[in-house]
């Protein structure tokens, strides 16, 4: 097997000395007034870019939400390659956050789509969603040979998650049981730092869920939801690491991309790009800083 994905984040984020994933969830009508006049692909096109620029120092991974690029058609689509393009270039590992579950045969329609290398809308990682059982799964994984990822919901952030993910079975809740496939489908992709290149999302505004996952599943790598304008503190997300401080990557959106829209940062003469900069600066230091705590102890 070539490096192992699991293996190629967990270096990267030690090499930027960050946990924080960029989350790009590009909104029009939540956009600067300077790009508020251009037409949808152009102004996309322009705030994605202004962004991945300001933080490709910074940023270990950027996670692209689809569905924000898929409402503009054919013109989103394009914006999308364009950004995963720019995203390759820079060497920034990307997400794209697709949450994906279909039957076998058109599964391997979307795994070739975003994960093959000559694809246009091709990534290092993707989303899954595996209500349809391990054929819904399985087309992925032979990518996870050639560094690739996948990240499979297992308890996600939003409120009515808990009316199905906690529902009880004979051995537990369903995002337990779930959490259990998941080790199963991941053990042939570990790599040498111990965790699988077929990882979770697991929300990081589900403090109690969060600790029992991280110590049953120590495989696993997590991809954690909620951190910021979902409301998860550095101390709550900070429970999705063991205690070296591996296994998960935090994601944040809105609060950094739309940073421009709040204070401090939305009373000082800066460009929305240059807020997000230091938004992602300040939340990054106060995560290390709880990473540290929680290590400690």
């Amino acid at each position: 097997m070539d490096e192992n994905f699991a293996d190629w984040l967990l270096f990267n984020l030690k090499k930027k000395d960050s946990l924080l994933c960029l989350g790009m969830d590009p909104v029009l009508d939540s956009f600067p007034r300077e790009l508020s006049s251009l037409p949808p692909k152009k102004a996309l096109i322009e705030f994605c870019a202004q962004i991945l620029e300001s933080v490709e120092d910074l940023v270990p991974v950027i996670k692209f939400q689809i569905a924000c690029f898929e409402r503009h058609g054919s013109e989103g689509i394009e914006a999308l390659e364009e950004a995963l393009r720019k995203t390759r270039k820079s060497g920034i590992i990307s997400i794209l956050d697709c949450k994906r579950g279909d039957i076998g045969t058109i599964s391997e329609h979307y795994a070739e789509a975003y994960l093959s290398e000559d694809a246009p809308l091709g990534a290092d990682a993707v989303t899954l969603n595996p209500f349809l059982g391990f054929d819904s799964v399985e087309p992925f994984l032979p990518f996870l040979k050639f560094k690739k990822g996948v990240f499979v919901l297992v308890r996600t952030s939003n409120p009515s998650a808990k009316n199905i993910q906690e529902l009880g079975t004979k051995e537990g809740p369903l995002f337990l049981e779930v959490a259990k496939m998941v080790r199963k489908w991941g053990e042939p992709f570990i790599g040498k730092s111990g965790f699988s290149a077929l990882g979770a999302v697991v929300a990081g505004n589900s403090p109690e869920e969060l600790t029992l996952l991280r110590s049953q599943f120590p495989s696993i790598f997590f991809l954690v939801p909620g951190y910021g304008a979902q409301g998860a503190t550095e101390k709550e997300v900070a429970l999705a690491f063991d205690q070296k401080g591996n296994g998960a990557v935090i994601n944040s959106s809105r609060q950094l991309i739309y940073a421009f829209q709040r204070p401090p940062y939305s009373g000082m003469n800066i460009k929305f790009w240059e807020a997000t900069r230091l938004a992602y600066i300040e939340a990054r230091d106060k995560l290390n800083q709880a990473i540290k705590e929680r290590v400690k102890k």
